[in-house]
């Protein structure tokens, strides 16, 4: 399993390679199946969900100009405020 390591200013660094990577790079290692762990610097805490989050936020970015205001409204109106309920694995 890969080490990333978060420091302070947000930089990623790939402690198998040696190099510094970014959240792209990172979308790429998920697609490819290569397990990895994201751990914060300072607080040695995995921070590797809220990392992966980010990465779907980028991406949807990406994709959507405009939020979908809808679905948008349907998550806060669940109470809850989260995709949990709208999502079914």
């Amino acid at each position: 399993m890969k080490i990333i390591k978060r420091y302070k200013n947000r930089k990623l660094y790939d402690t198998d390679e040696s190099a510094y990577v970014t959240l792209a790079e990172l979308r790429e290692l998920t697609k490819q199946n290569v397990e990895f762990i994201v751990i914060c610097d300072k607080s040695r805490n995995d921070i590797t969900g809220e990392t992966l989050l980010k990465i779907v936020e980028l991406n949807e970015r990406a994709v959507l100009q405009q939020p979908d205001v809808a679905m948008l409204r349907r998550v806060i109106s669940t109470g809850q405020g989260t995709f949990t309920g709208l999502l079914s694995f």
